[in-house]
Order: structure tokens, then sequence, then C-alpha cells
């Protein structure tokens, strides 16, 4: 069972009942368990319980792709004069090689997702995907302080990106309400 009851849920599972004091991926986590297997996007479960909309407008990337370019050759670069320093035995100049590798690589990983896509920091939907994804890290934290059997099936189960689906293996059947089987309130 995974049910709204006034500003809490209460949740079933293997068991044994819990009772949570109601958080937003409380409600994201009630809407995907109850669409299994189903593509959810971030932007819905983000705006949901919200009377606005995240829109699809776009955002420059966070590193354009001549900046992108120039990181990653200056990257090849620092490869070989990292060798070198090492060959040389300069360990001091190969600590500081390795410093501007390690910030190179930290920029280009915030700057590119999955796939090499860029990141569009002003993007409405990396800021859903971003929120959606934590509101659902502190939820399964809520969760594991109180049920760790049920935030590790959770855990397992549920994708999260712009794309946020529960797949359950084994398959868990969810009932929302003891008494009608009502969906559940998302007030």
């Amino acid at each position: 069972m995974f049910t709204r009851d006034g500003d809490s849920w209460v949740i079933s599972y293997a068991g044994q009942e819990i009772r949570l004091r109601d958080v937003k991926g409380l409600g994201d986590i009630a809407t995907l368990v109850f669409a299994p297997g189903q593509a959810i996007g971030a932007s819905t479960l983000a705006a949901a319980g919200t009377t606005g909309a995240v829109s699809d407008f776009g955002a420059d990337p966070v590193l354009d792709h001549k900046a992108q370019q120039h990181f990653r050759s200056r990257l090849t670069e620092l490869d070989a004069d990292i060798d070198d320093a090492r060959f040389r035995r300069d360990l001091a100049r190969a600590a500081e090689l390795e410093d501007e590798q390690a910030f190179l690589i930290r920029e280009l990983s915030s700057a590119v997702g999955l796939g090499h896509r860029d990141r569009r920091p002003g993007d409405d939907r990396e800021r859903a995907r971003k929120a959606v994804a934590g509101r659902i890290k502190d939820a399964l934290g809520r969760i594991e302080a109180v049920h760790p059997l049920l935030a590790a099936h959770l855990g397992r189960s549920i994708s999260t990106g712009r794309i946020c689906v529960y797949r359950p293996d084994p398959a868990t059947r969810w009932t929302s309400d003891r008494a009608a089987g009502r969906p559940p309130d998302r007030a």
C-alpha cells in the first residue's frame, strides 16, 4: 500500500507499515509506483501539484563546442606533459599539471551529460531533472531511516533523469487506498 493520508503518507511493504510526513519526493515516488514501467518526464513530476508547467525552452550550453574542443585538446596535451614530468621525476610539475587536468575534467563533466549532450544550466528541463532526482533521493533517505528494505527496493527500481521510471524486480503491486483503491492524493 502507498497512500496519502492528510499531511502524511502510509506505506506498507514486506509486512511493515510506515507513516511519513509528506514531502514532494514521496509524491513523485507514488506517481512512479502506480505507473510501473511507464516513462514519466521529470518536468511532468516537477510540475505536479503546481499551477504552472515546466517549459521546454532551452538555454545556451554550459560550454560551447569550441570551448569543449579546446578543453579536450588541452587534456591530450596534459597527458603527455604529465608523463614527461613523471619521467623527469619532476613531481611538483606533475602535480601541478594533474590539478589542471582534474579541473578540466570537472568542467567537461558538468557541461556534458549522457550521450555527450550539452547540459544547459538555464534549461527548465535540466532544473526539473535535478529537482526531481533530489526530491526522490531525499524521500528515499527518509524511507531508509524507518524501512531499509523498502528503501533498497525503491532505490533499485526507480531510475531518474529527464525521464523517470519505476521498474520493480520482482514485480510489485501497490494499492493506493485501504478501502476504495483510489489513486493517491497529490494535493
